[in-house]
């Protein structure tokens, strides 16, 4: 959210673009650490299922109702708000191949990203989520083994196919990515803190936590355009594995305002994410952002107002669709085959 709003302050002439380098890396680690996550969260509430008859069904069949219904509907909504199909700056083709996850380039743009720009990251998420479903199949061991050789493999086949000039496909250079390399860190540790969940105890996680992304942010700060070279973005997306292993051994956490506000921002966290653009859009045009004083009511308003509108989203969205798919299709898929 923030690496977006100060991006807008860059486009619109709020900020001196010398600073997009910094804002970058702000959005390669918010991508990271939710990569991170997310390998955890499927290894934490998954972990027990494998090699469990009927595991992949209901595994794919919770993932596609948590993610499908709402991401078409904000894909149709900016389908329709850029006007594709009167300009030809978005096809029909594009708005399929972006309900299927299906990487393309963009005809204008030159991007590899879908109708929805940030859904970029969907197609990382539901690719992973097919790889572990597949694990699923095997035991634990065999079938996390399995998965650290396919996602260990994706880079080596890209070096090898770099190296010898084979031309390769949009789907093979997007998924040949080392950032997939994060949803398996996410696994290990959530394979970890099920066998040994007391493993660590860790005091002040919070504080630890701040200094690991404030150590980064401000080696970014000092880099400048060095942001981008490869070793400094391998280093800061190790430090968000680190980051995620103290979120998750940091056992004493007290129920607080605090921690409640958190766990309501958390739960709108997805429909934030895919609305978020959505309020920019109207606050780019709204709000003025010249000057330290405007851009930073900018940035405060972008924050708030997205947040509150990923709220709603989820309250009046998102969670009722959950509700109503969730008995239909997990159920069902659950059911033992004849």
């Amino acid at each position: 959210m923030l690496d977006h709003a100060f991006d807008s302050l860059v486009r619109y002439g709020g900020l001196s673009s010398q600073f997009s380098p910094l804002f970058w890396h702000l959005g390669d680690l918010g991508v990271s650490v939710f990569f991170v996550i997310s390998g955890f969260i499927m290894m934490f509430t998954a972990g027990g299922d494998f090699a469990r008859p009927g595991a992949l069904g209901t595994f794919l069949a919770k993932r596609l109702i948590r993610i499908v219904p709402l991401y078409w509907l904000a894909t149709l909504l900016m389908f329709a708000m850029s006007g594709g199909w009167k300009r030809g700056a978005i096809g029909f083709s594009e708005l399929a191949m972006s309900f299927l996850f299906i990487p393309y380039r963009g005809t204008n743009s030159g991007l590899i990203q879908p109708v929805l720009g940030q859904g970029w990251t969907l197609n990382y998420e539901m690719f992973f989520y097919v790889i572990f479903a597949l694990a699923l199949l095997f035991k634990d061991r065999i079938g996390i083994a399995l998965m650290a050789m396919f996602f260990i493999g994706l880079p080596a086949v890209a070096l090898a196919t770099n190296v010898s000039g084979v031309h390769c496909g949009t789907a093979a250079v997007f998924y040949d990515n080392p950032i997939m390399l994060l949803f398996l860190s996410g696994v290990l540790v959530g394979w970890f803190y099920r066998q040994r969940p007391d493993a660590l105890r860790l005091g002040y996680p919070f504080l630890l936590i701040g200094a690991i992304l404030a150590t980064d942010v401000i080696a970014a700060a000092a880099m400048g355009s060095a942001v981008a070279s490869p070793v400094f973005v391998t280093a800061s997306r190790v430090l968000c594995v680190a980051t995620v292993i103290v979120s998750v051994f940091a056992t004493n956490v007290t129920e607080g305002a605090v921690e409640r506000l958190s766990e309501i921002v958390g739960d709108a966290s997805y429909s934030t994410y895919l609305f978020h653009t959505f309020v920019l859009a109207v606050m780019n045009r709204t709000v003025p952002t010249d000057g330290a004083v405007h851009g930073t009511i900018f940035v405060v308003l972008a924050v708030i107002g997205a947040n509150l509108v990923g709220h709603l989203c989820f309250r009046l969205l998102e969670r009722p669709l959950n509700q109503i798919l969730r008995p239909v299709f997990v159920l069902r898929s659950a059911r033992p085959s004849a």
